[in-house]
């Protein structure tokens, strides 16, 4: 392994406590195996090739203190002189996926206050409230939307 500054920053780790290790002190116990399969997967196309890790797959990074957080991973590989050579650029993207779920919070959210005014979803609120159970169902409601238009008896 060879270790930059960034990768230090991102990991917590000085390069001299990483080198000679295994890249496993780098990924949670939960997805070594996965690593595993992938690595073999990944060596034995025996091809140069440049691709995203796992794309589509959540991929995580494990910090020096324990701590798990998302990651994106650039791989590429060269033969030089018939070594073979891999390169793996990691960013730590737990910030940007953080934002992502909050943006789809803020829309959701969004998309209950403006149904609030549809006449079918008041219908449809109306009958919830009005069913036997219905404010068990409601009782835990977070979206201050939803619960401004809940009808008190739903809530």
């Amino acid at each position: 392994i060879m270790f930059n500054l960034a990768a230090e920053g991102v990991f917590g780790y000085s390069s001299a406590e990483v080198l000679g290790q295994s890249i496993d002190i780098l990924i949670p116990a939960q997805f070594q195996d996965q690593h595993r399969t992938d690595y073999a997967r990944f060596v034995a196309a025996r091809v140069g090739m440049r691709r995203a890790m796992a794309p589509g797959r959540e991929v995580q990074g494990r910090h020096k203190d324990g701590t798990e957080f998302a990651v994106e991973v650039s791989l590429s590989r060269q033969f030089v002189g018939g070594q073979q050579v891999g390169t793996a650029v990691i960013r730590d993207v737990s910030t940007r996926i953080g934002e992502e779920k909050q943006r789809l919070l803020v829309a959701n959210d969004f998309k209950m206050h403006c149904l609030a005014g549809s006449p079918r979803f008041q219908g449809l609120m109306s009958r919830l409230s009005t069913a036997h159970g219905s404010k068990r169902i409601f009782a835990n409601c977070s979206s201050p939307s939803l619960r401004r238009i809940l009808p008190k008896t739903a809530r």
